[in-house]
This record gives structure tokens, sequence and C-alpha cells, in this order.
């Protein structure tokens, strides 16, 4: 089997800010003017949260580095059923997760090219725009990653644009009339928000599920995984509040690019139709990232025995072709399951799922962390660093220990922070939400008892 070409931290850096700086900081302005600018809160409980589930993934990482990433961790800590489950979410959600990226790129094209998102163009625009990308992976991880950087780069414009120039331009009664527009308490809006809101999050776990193409994954998926976290938040918040500064919230809701929109009161029509031209450029970037996480996904499920084998191999180039084929023609499918007569609420349909799942799948992985098996691996290098400082004396080695100890217990409490998180966002969703997800952990039983679990019986 031959070996994937390897990406060092800065390419894993992009990986990670680039598959989170895309659709869900480009679309997701109109999605929540439904809410208002109050949403700004949902925006800073979802950094917080964000932070402590890519420290505690980063943890792992450097405990643990697996292909698979959090599915890894939730299938060696609670088991095969488990792991399978990890995984058949994971799958499920990259693949709805990739047409909401597809659709916010075809977004920013009809800013360009007029009806180009309405109903069926819109859906075969998507497609398209996949079948092009899948085609781009084909060249390898490093390729994929050099265009991620090309486009993050290119499509920074927009929200640095609004970030910085919009404050000059920043309208104080606009912004109060938009703060809350339906007079929900901060208790009500709050939960809306985080769970619209963490879509811009989806993506931190990146460079863990490519583990397999990092290099020295220990050091370099925990840089990467808290780095792409911290930059992306800074923008995120910033941009968010400004555009909500710029355009009442009636003009938000109908928009399918708002950053566009927002250039266009800032510096007129030619300027905003450059920044939907940058917004179009990282979106693609950011789908094209995506592509590569859900291809990694399934050969790391094949590998495990939970898909068919076939998709765990590569080519030459150490390229897993059959996976990313897999990957990408059920994204097309949930496409045309779920064509919409407007992409926002194709879009809204398939954030709120993604995220569920994506949830789910974190609990799992955090939970793992909290677990014996992870303090006896702390206590193992707390002795480690003990010999390694001999000639110190026993106060040394007294104080290694309750250093390593503090720093295991710190993680410990951004899994549990992180997890309490999930957990709630996960209660505060609508209720038929909650309902497809029992359904497809459901589904997820026979399926295991019926088919994965005899192959793994009958495997040498």
């Amino acid at each position: 089997m031959n070996a994937p070409a390897k990406i060092g931290p800065l390419l894993a850096t992009v990986l990670v800010a680039g598959n989170m700086i895309g659709s869900g900081i480009y679309l997701l302005p109109a999605t929540l003017a439904t809410v208002g600018g109050i949403s700004l809160w949902g925006w800073v409980a979802a950094t917080a949260a964000a932070l402590c589930i890519a420290l505690a993934l980063a943890r792992l990482a450097a405990l643990d580095p697996q292909a698979g990433g959090p599915c890894a961790y939730a299938e060696r800590r609670f088991g095969r059923y488990l792991g399978f489950q990890s995984y058949l979410l994971y799958t499920t959600l990259c693949w709805a997760g990739n047409l909401g990226v597809a659709i916010a790129a075809i977004g920013y094209l009809a800013a360009l090219i007029p009806g180009a998102a309405i109903g069926w163009h819109g859906t075969t625009a998507s497609i398209a725009l996949i079948a092009l990308l899948t085609l781009l992976n084909v060249q390898g991880s490093r390729r994929v990653c050099q265009f991620d950087a090309f486009t993050m780069v290119a499509g920074m414009l927009p929200v640095v644009l609004v970030a910085t120039l919009g404050w000059t331009h920043f309208d104080a009664a606009l912004f109060r009339q938009s703060w809350n527009p339906t007079a929900l308490p901060l208790r009500s809006a709050l939960p809306q928000s985080l769970l619209l809101v963490f879509w811009a999050f989806l993506g931190l776990e990146s460079a863990s599920m490519a583990a397999a193409v990092v290099e020295n994954p220990k050091r370099n998926i925990a840089l990467a995984t808290i780095g792409g976290v911290l930059l992306a938040a800074v923008l995120y918040i910033a941009a968010s509040a400004a555009i909500f500064g710029l355009l009442p919230v009636a003009a938000l809701k109908n928009s399918s690019a708002p950053f566009a929109d927002a250039t266009r009161v800032l510096l007129g029509p030619t300027a905003a139709g450059l920044v939907a031209i940058a917004a179009l450029i990282k979106t693609v970037g950011t789908l094209s990232g995506w592509i590569l996480v859900a291809a990694q996904t399934g050969q790391a499920a094949a590998a495990r025995g939970f898909l068919p084998r076939a998709l765990e191999r590569v080519d030459h180039r150490g390229v897993p072709v059959r996976a990313l084929i897999v990957a990408s023609g059920f994204t097309c499918l949930v496409a045309l399951l779920t064509e919409s007569p407007t992409l926002a609420q194709q879009f809204e349909t398939l954030v709120d799922l993604s995220v569920l799942l994506a949830l789910l799948v974190y609990i799992y992985a955090l939970l793992t962390l909290l677990s014996p098996r992870h303090a006896a691996k702390g206590a193992v290098s707390a002795i480690s660093a003990t010999d390694a400082i001999g000639a110190t004396g026993a106060s040394g080695a007294i104080g290694a220990i309750g250093a390593i100890g503090a720093i295991g217990w710190f993680y410990q409490l951004c899994a549990l922070l992180g997890i309490l998180f999930c957990a709630y966002v996960l209660l505060s969703s609508p209720a038929y939400m909650l309902w497809l997800l029992v359904a497809m952990l459901a589904i997820t039983v026979p399926v295991y008892a019926l088919w994965v679990r005899p192959r793994a019986a009958r495997a040498p």
C-alpha cells in the first residue's frame, strides 16, 4: 500500500481554519437574522465551547494520534458498536455538511449570475461543483491543502473587510434595532442561535480526522486544532458584530450573499461583486477540504471493518479514490433528496442535522478523556518526567508529577465543559431534529448486529 504525501503543521492549520472559515461565516448572518444581534452571545458561548473541545481533542491526539480522530477514540474506549455508530454519524455529517458548503458557494455565485441558486438550478450547480472538487482530491492531500491555502488567502478579503472597514460605517441605531427583532428573552434566543452558530466551528477536528496524512501528529494536530479555532473565532465575532450595524434585519433575511451586500454599503456595487467572487473562491476551498476529510473518514471506517473493505484501497499516489467517489456520490444524493425552493431553507435543514451529528460524536470522544485509561497515561508521563530530571532529587520529582497532574486535570475540565455544552445544545434543539437523530441511532443497532458484527467474527 502506498503511503500518502504528508502535510506539515502550517498546512494542517490551514486545513482546520479553512474547513471552518467558509460557509459558516459567509452565509450565517442571513440565517441568524431571524434571531438578531443577540446571537452574538451565541458566538461568544460557541467560541468558548469550541476552544474547550479543541483543547480536549488536541490532548487526545497528543496521547494517541489516530486516523479517524474522535470516532477512533470512541471505538477504543467504548468498543466496536459505539465506534461504528460514531463513524456512521460522522460520515453522514460529511455528506450533509458538504452539501451545505456547496449551497453556500452557489449562493455567492447567484450574486454574480442571478437565478443560479433557484430551485433545480441551485441543486444542479451544487452537484457539478462537488464533482469538480472530487477530481481535485484525486490529485492527493497535499494538492488539496495547497489549494485550500490559496483560497483561504483570497477568501479572507470579505471577512477582513467587514470586520475592519465595516466599523467605520457602523450604525449604532441600526444595530440596536437589529438586536432582538422578535423580543425573545436571552434564555430562548441563545439556544436558537447556538445550533446555527456552532455550524461555523464544525471542522475543528479536521486535523485529527486526517491524522494519517499529518507529519508528527502528536505535536502538529494539537497546534493546528487550537490555532485554527482561535483564528476563526476572532474573525467570526468581529465580522458578525459589524454586519448587524451595516444591514437591517429585513435585508439580511433575504440575502444569499450577506458579505457582498455589506460591502455594497461600504464601497459600492463593483466592490460587492469582487467580494462575492472572493467568498465564492473561499467556499470552494472549504468544500475541497471537507471532501478530503469525508474520504479519510470513509477510509478509516473501512479499515476498521465498518464499511466495505474496498473503500480502504488507495491508488499509486496513496489517494483513497473509491472512498472519495462514494462520499461525494452520497452527498449528491442528499442534494437531490433535500431539494428546496430556496437555498436558505435547504441550508438551514442541513446545518441543523450536521451540528447535531457532530455534537454527539464530540461527546463520545470527550468522554474518553475522562476515563481512567487516560489518567493512567498521565501517570506514566509523570514517571517518565521524574526519570528525566534525575539529579534534581525528590523535590524536583514531586514538582514534575504535580505539574503534569495539573495539566491532566485542566484537559479533563475542558472535556467536561465541552460535554455539558454539547448536551445543552442537543437538548435545546427542535423536537423533530431530535427524533431524526434518535431514528438514526436506532438504525445503527440492526445494521451493526446483522452486518458489522458477523464480518468482524469472520475476520482473521
